[in-house]
C-alpha cells in the first residue's frame, strides 16, 4: 500500500511493502505524512462513522 500526499511543490510517500493494512495502520500511515506535510493537531486521527450515527439517531426519533 501507498499513501502519497503532494502539496504545491512537496511531495511526501509513505508506502509499505504489503496491501493488507488494517484501518489503524493506515490511519498511523496519513497521521504521519500530516505531521511531515506541516500540519499540526493534538491526539490521533480517527474515522467517524456518520451513517452509523445517522442510523442510531433516526432509531431515538422513530420511537418516540
Amino acid at each position: 500500500m501507498k499513501i502519497t500526499i503532494e502539496q504545491y511543490e512537496h511531495t511526501v510517500t509513505h508506502e509499505v511493502p504489503h496491501n493488507d493494512v488494517d484501518l489503524d495502520e493506515a490511519l498511523r500511515m496519513c497521521e504521519g505524512l500530516l505531521k511531515a506535510t506541516g500540519y499540526v493537531f493534538s491526539g490521533n486521527l480517527e474515522i467517524v462513522d456518520e451513517w452509523k450515527e445517522n442510523d442510531e439517531w433516526e432509531k431515538q426519533i422513530n420511537k418516540e
